[in-house]
């Protein structure tokens, strides 16, 4: 199977990148901290074979509710970077839309056929060799966890909070902007993701 990752065979990690779940701000800040091999790490965060060699790694990432997921995600590539060499045809095309066409239009095209932005978190996770996957909705906490585990304790000494916060987006909670139609429509592309690891709108 193929992963976007980040891994350091001197520290004895992987960490799996998810689109809208603080990756930004965690692969920014394993750079920062840690000593990560090129073997595994892409600068374009192309996907690559995971390797045998990687059992014994502390393998780790984090998930998020899909529905504020793809909330971010909205407000991010259709509206944020437009105009931004971040800007993605495929999305820009939504630019003048709102949430609910971008919703009840993601059926036009197979939902596997997208970028990482849109795939089950289920998929771009190595399941069977994580052993600890983090919630953004807990990310202070979470992440604290995963820095200690890593050895960078120590760094983590009279600061508040560690990680810098990259891309993020301004709304309100998720579900104002959320009618019946649409929630029953993401629950249906996402189901596995709700069911595995528990989430409910």
């Amino acid at each position: 199977m193929q992963y976007r990752l980040s891994l350091s065979s001197k520290g004895k990690f992987v960490y799996y990148h998810n689109a809208k779940c603080g990756s930004r701000s965690i692969i920014h800040f394993l750079k920062e901290q840690t000593e990560l091999s090129q073997e595994g790490t892409s600068e374009n965060h192309q996907p690559v074979f995971y390797k045998q060699d990687w059992n014994d790694y502390f393998q780790f990432s984090f998930v998020r509710n899909p529905y504020g997921r793809l909330l971010s995600l909205f407000l991010d590539k259709t509206k944020k970077v437009i105009g931004t060499k971040w800007e993605l045809e495929r999305y820009a095309i939504y630019k003048n839309n709102n949430f609910k066409d971008f919703v009840m239009n993601l059926s036009i095209q197979p939902w596997q056929e997208h970028d990482s932005h849109l795939k089950l978190q289920s998929d771009v996770i190595n399941l069977e060799r994580a052993v600890f996957i983090g919630r953004l909705e807990n990310m202070k906490t979470h992440f604290t966890y995963v820095a200690r585990i890593l050895g960078l304790k120590d760094r983590l000494k009279n600061k508040p909070w560690i990680l810098p916060h990259f891309n993020t987006t301004e709304h309100s909670g998720y579900r104002e902007y959320y009618n019946k139609e649409m929630i029953h429509k993401v629950y249906s592309i996402y189901k596995e993701d709700f069911e595995r690891f528990k989430y409910k709108f």
